[in-house]
């Protein structure tokens, strides 16, 4: 019991002189799952660890479709307050903009969307590939350039070979 007492002691003593010296972008906080055990410890910690670390944060979806434009701000706000840049994840931008594309009140912020995810990831060929299709019948030419990207940044994406063969087809047979 003494033995648990000082272990618990030492624990809160150290928390302590960590608050005490943190700068603004280490947040400390101690919890005490007393009725938890050794097994089940590690999964709670995890799990509250995640949630402190990420508390304010919240996907803007909303933020997404209504103003394409704030998205860099916002996580250019979250990755100050962790101290590390933070990006929109590119499969959930992808997902969002391919997903608006199928519904034509919200195909300027499908674009903006995608826009955003070629500028954020540069090196993606999904990425460029999602943008190309949603500008192939507006800007057939820029999506014949983010195509050609998509393949040189990976030669066996297929379905971006497959939609640049029919784009290239499709202009041909106009200049006939």
């Amino acid at each position: 019991q003494q033995g648990v007492r000082n272990h618990f002691g030492s624990i809160r003593k150290f928390t302590g002189m960590m608050q005490a010296n943190a700068g603004p972008q280490l947040r400390i906080e101690l919890r005490h799952f007393d009725r938890e055990s050794h097994g089940s410890i590690p999964t709670l910690t995890l799990y509250h660890g995640l949630l402190h670390t990420f508390d304010g944060f919240v996907f803007p979806t909303e933020m997404l479709i209504e103003a394409p434009e704030q998205v860099g701000e916002h996580f250019a706000t979250f990755s100050e307050k962790i101290g590390m840049e933070f990006l929109p994840p590119e499969k959930s931008l992808d997902q969002l903009g391919r997903s608006l594309m199928m519904q034509d009140d919200f195909w300027q912020q499908a674009i903006q969307i995608l826009e955003i995810n070629v500028e954020n990831y540069p090196e993606s060929s999904n990425a460029h590939h999602s943008l190309a299709i949603a500008l192939q019948s507006s800007n057939r030419e820029r999506a014949i350039e983010l195509l050609e990207t998509a393949i040189r940044l990976n030669p066996q994406n297929q379905d971006a070979s497959q939609a640049l063969s029919k784009l290239r087809g499709e202009s041909g047979t106009e200049d006939d």
